[in-house]
């Protein structure tokens, strides 16, 4: 796959980041209230907070994983590598990680709901998620695409 003239380590890295964010967000949330009945059961309060929380959560691994990320994008700078100049679609990354925490939060709201009547529901949500990241990088091939490489293909 094309990576558009940037550095491969990035390109990959950038997606790999997102998508591991995505998929941690709905694989930890679709067993979320079977695995905390007893809690839900004595104490009330909003569902939500459960699947808000780990998507919350994950969040700092994914602060962690993107200052990863940009120490190795400032490296290829200092390098001179061509096309990994900052640029304009950097400022759409908080956009990007809203969208994707909405997507897993959204999904991860769906699921659990479904699991508590089909118990191995979770365990096929789960097998789905590593499933899907093969077709994966075919998403990031367009480069009209802002999340194909964070700031990286413009």
């Amino acid at each position: 796959m094309s990576t558009n003239g940037s550095p491969p380590f990035l390109f990959y890295l950038a997606g790999n980041i997102l998508w591991s964010y995505f998929s941690g967000c709905l694989t930890k949330t679709a067993n979320t209230f079977v695995a905390n009945s007893a809690l839900l059961g004595k104490v009330y309060f909003h569902r939500l907070a459960i699947p808000v929380s780990i998507v919350l959560s994950n969040l700092i691994a994914f602060g962690i994983q993107f200052l990863l990320f940009l120490v190795f994008w400032v490296l290829y700078l200092i390098k001179g590598y061509p096309r990994v100049e900052p640029n304009l679609w950097m400022l759409s990354a908080p956009l990007t990680v809203l969208m994707v925490a909405g997507f897993g939060l959204g999904g991860g709201i769906i699921v659990p709901a479904m699991t508590t009547r089909y118990r191995d529901l979770a365990q096929l949500v789960t097998f789905g998620v590593q499933l899907l990241m093969f077709p994966r990088p075919s998403l990031f091939q367009f480069p009209q695409c802002p999340i194909s490489i964070a700031g990286l293909s413009r």
